[in-house]
């Protein structure tokens, strides 16, 4: 913004064939240049309320997806652990015995027993 001495100074240094100025009072150039100022200074704050404003929203965008990244890896996560619950209680029991007995002809007999068989048999 200028002092009042540089506006002084300006006024001074322009012509009278300077059609912006032309005719004015030094009272009236500096009430105009003040209020050049005053709108440049509003322009300029306007501006940088904006850049802020900008710059929130891209941090809150930012910040919603870091959440949803973290929201999604729990997701993940969760499935993970649920699906190796569901394949745990999907596995075969294991077997409690496997008799191999002879038969007279001399062939192996593999005899797969339950727990329901071994129960009802001793």
């Amino acid at each position: 913004m200028a002092t009042d001495r540089q506006l002084v100074r300006e006024f001074q240094s322009i012509g009278k064939d300077d059609l912006g100025y032309q005719g004015q009072t030094l009272t009236e150039f500096i009430e105009r240049s003040l209020s050049e100022n005053k709108q440049q200074v509003a322009l300029e704050q306007e501006k940088a309320e904006e850049k802020e404003l900008e710059l929130a929203r891209i941090q809150a965008e930012e910040k919603a997806r870091e959440r949803e990244h973290t929201l999604a890896m729990e997701r993940l996560r969760l499935e993970a652990e649920f699906r190796r619950g569901e394949e745990a209680n999907e596995r075969p029991e294991p077997q409690v015995g496997v008799w191999k007995t002879d038969v007279p002809y001399k062939s192996p007999c593999r005899c797969l027993m339950t727990r329901e068989k071994l129960s009802t048999t001793f």
